[in-house]
């Protein structure tokens, strides 16, 4: 009696096993662990990071400083002056 129950004790667990909406719980539990650590890393960074430091936040990226370093370059040259730059990688 107790190999017939311990039968269909493993034969419903497979069963549980294949419904969908397990595997899919756990992958949305894990996304939202994820979002979460990703949200406390990004707190943690903001308070490190100085001001002039591109691509590690948002609304700071590296292609809007390169525009503005392209629009201050064509700029002096249309007023025909000099322009010295220092990029630091």
């Amino acid at each position: 009696m107790v190999q017939g129950f311990h039968s269909s004790y493993n034969d419903y667990l497979k069963e549980e096993a294949k419904k969908p909406h397990n595997s899919a719980t756990i992958t949305h539990t894990a996304k939202i662990v994820v979002k979460v650590l990703g949200r406390r890393v990004e707190r943690k960074i903001e308070v490190i990071l100085e001001e002039d430091h591109l691509g590690f936040r948002r609304g700071k990226e590296t292609k809007g400083a390169i525009a503005m370093l392209k629009l201050i370059s064509e700029r002096t040259l249309d007023i025909d002056k000099e322009l010295c730059a220092c990029i630091i990688n």
